[in-house]
């Protein structure tokens, strides 16, 4: 074998191996990390026990091999969520309190307001019925007054006939009207 095919050979043996910074070392896989694989530190299997990765999860080693991957960002983003979660519902429940009280205060100015409207509405409508009583008195008087001209001779502002044959003429309608 050439120093060529003994390093492309080398080379690809060194690919299927991925090397991992941890707080304990360099933790060496089997082509990828993931649960079941072998895991080494130098050339010795890895101790049992949690290995911290530079990207802060944490993987469980068991009898040489990968137990498990545990998600730190994961869990931390669980308890800011519930945070969160916790202080928008404190929020939440602290803006309903105010808007409960705005509305209760608006409810009693509108209801001051209406009071007051109440009374002006009362007053109004007490006048209006007593113009509509002296409407109905008018109303009275007239039916009972005769009428002085007949329908057929009234005139308007200008002493010509309302009926007269110049207007029919223009408006077809009044011929009903007509005797």
């Amino acid at each position: 074998m050439d120093k060529k095919s003994l390093r492309l050979k080398l080379f690809s043996l060194l690919c299927q191996f991925e090397s991992i910074k941890t707080d304990k070392g360099e933790l060496v896989v089997d082509k990828t990390l993931e649960e079941g694989v072998e895991a080494y530190i130098g050339e010795n299997p890895a101790e049992d026990g949690e290995y911290v990765l530079e990207d802060e999860r944490i993987v469980v080693i068991k009898d040489g091999k990968v137990a498990e991957i545990k998600e730190k960002e994961v869990e931390e983003e669980k308890v800011e969520e519930e945070e969160v979660k916790e202080d928008v519902k404190e929020d939440v429940e602290a803006e309903e309190v105010k808007e409960e009280e705005v509305v209760e205060e608006e409810v009693k100015e509108e209801t001051t307001e209406e009071e007051v409207d109440v009374e002006a509405l009362k007053k109004e409508n007490e006048e209006l019925k007593a113009k509509i009583v002296e409407l109905e008195e008018k109303i009275k008087e007239l039916n009972e007054k005769p009428v002085d001209v007949p329908i057929d001779q009234t005139v308007d502002g200008s002493g010509n006939s309302l009926f007269s044959d110049d207007k029919v003429k223009r408006n077809p309608a009044l011929r009903y009207f007509q005797d």
